[in-house]
């Protein structure tokens, strides 16, 4: 007996061709990332390190203010760039010019930008206060020394001390006629700072002594200092094709690849 076809469409050689035609038309329209599309984390941070014109490349753990995105640098190595183009840091609410970036030693070389913006054309010392490095990120580099400098002494120190004695920059109300430097081993020194108001230690490459500096004091402290830094290094994620950055919502480093953000380094054919 023939049966009665009630869905002459479903049996129709045609059905399974209209069925990939509406699956085709359907999965059109839903949102689906797109092959080879490049992570934006990994577009973000730029291969071509940016700089301040003074032409030191400024690369992870340091990002410049305003010029790259946050995840671009560590916590704490926010850089700001100065009026003559120079790379400087804030550390401890103190501002330091950094003359030199050693990224393979993981040392700066910095400047207290107090002696470095002191009065063109006049030898002054001007005011400053103790550099305070926090222990997490940054500590004095290895084989320096440090001078001592003492503000306010009274008259009569000043007068057996005056070979040690260079004339102070005006601050406003706050003027230092005077001030004293001695090395960090002068054996004086202990007695002289009781008769002065503020004592500053400042690091300095080189060992001070008044005679055999070329460039005075004002040479030494403008020279400035090392210090050595604490972060992630980045030349594992480098060699894998990667860029370094940080995740802030995990509180941790991040290699940002092409394909997605890795723990520390990009993973072949990701």
């Amino acid at each position: 007996m023939k049966s009665n076809n009630l869905f002459p469409i479903l049996s129709s050689p045609t059905f399974p061709l209209l069925n990939l035609c509406i699956f085709l038309i359907l999965s059109s329209l839903l949102p689906r990332k797109s092959q080879g599309a490049v992570d934006p984390s990994f577009q973000l941070c730029s291969a071509e390190p940016e700089t301040c014109g003074d032409g030191q490349p400024i690369e992870f753990p340091f990002r410049i203010r305003n010029k790259q995105n946050r995840s671009c640098g560590y916590p704490g190595f926010e850089l700001s760039c100065n009026n003559r183009g120079q790379p400087t840091i804030n550390i401890q609410s103190n501002d330091y010019i950094i003359r030199n970036i050693s990224y393979e030693t993981q040392i700066l070389r910095v400047s207290n930008s107090d002696f470095w913006n002191s009065t063109t054309g006049t030898t002054c010392i001007p005011l400053t206060q103790n550099i305070s490095l926090p222990g997490a990120r940054f500590e004095l580099a290895p084989f320096q020394t440090h001078v001592n400098l003492l503000y306010g002494c009274n008259a009569s120190t000043l007068e057996s001390t005056s070979r040690f004695s260079y004339p102070g920059c005006d601050h406003g109300e706050n003027k230092n006629s005077s001030v004293l430097v001695l090395p960090a081993n002068d054996p004086k020194l202990r007695n002289v700072s009781k008769a002065c108001t503020a004592r500053v230690v400042a690091p300095v490459l080189e060992p001070y002594e008044r005679e055999n500096i070329g460039d005075g004091i004002e040479g030494v402290l403008r020279n400035g200092f090392r210090v050595k830094w604490k972060a992630s290094g980045c030349s594992i994620c480098q060699e894998s094709g990667g860029r370094c950055g940080f995740n802030y919502s995990e509180w941790h480093f991040k290699c940002f690849c092409p394909d997605r953000p890795h723990a520390s380094r990009c993973i072949s054919g990701g």
